[in-house]
């Protein structure tokens, strides 16, 4: 089988989220398309999609390559993804010692939705006595 075109990549992408109700994360996206066409090299197929949302913004529904950031637990909770950058920050300062400094900042604070970190930290190492 031939190698895909960019556009033959994006169509066919298109068609897999649009046949999948409940949306489909980026990774198995692309593998779906190489599985299909193994000629097209894997970084071609991510290249060339990276931008579905944008390039099928017109297509009049909501986008289903998306971030799930609330789920709702078994016990009817509901649990937000905003609500672990803190303890991560913790984690990382206390537990595992990776940095000396960490803040949550999340959402979208740079004005940007991926644009914003959810935690940032800072690793200065210590003075030796």
């Amino acid at each position: 089988m031939a190698k895909l075109t960019e556009k033959q990549i994006r169509e066919l992408a298109r068609t897999i989220v649009l046949a999948s109700p409940g949306g489909i994360r980026f990774t198995p996206l692309w593998k779906q398309i190489h599985q299909k066409n193994p000629a097209t090299p894997e970084k071609d197929i991510q290249w060339k999609m990276w931008n579905l949302e944008e390039i099928f913004a017109d297509a009049g529904a909501e986008p289903a390559i998306s971030a799930i950031t609330e789920q709702t637990t078994q016990t009817g909770v509901k649990i937000k993804e905003s609500d672990f950058y803190q303890p991560f920050a913790d984690w990382l300062r206390e537990d595992i010692n990776e940095v000396n400094s960490a803040v949550s900042l999340g959402g979208a604070a740079l004005k940007s939705k991926w644009g914003t970190p959810d935690v940032v930290g800072i690793y200065k190492p210590t003075a030796a006595i």
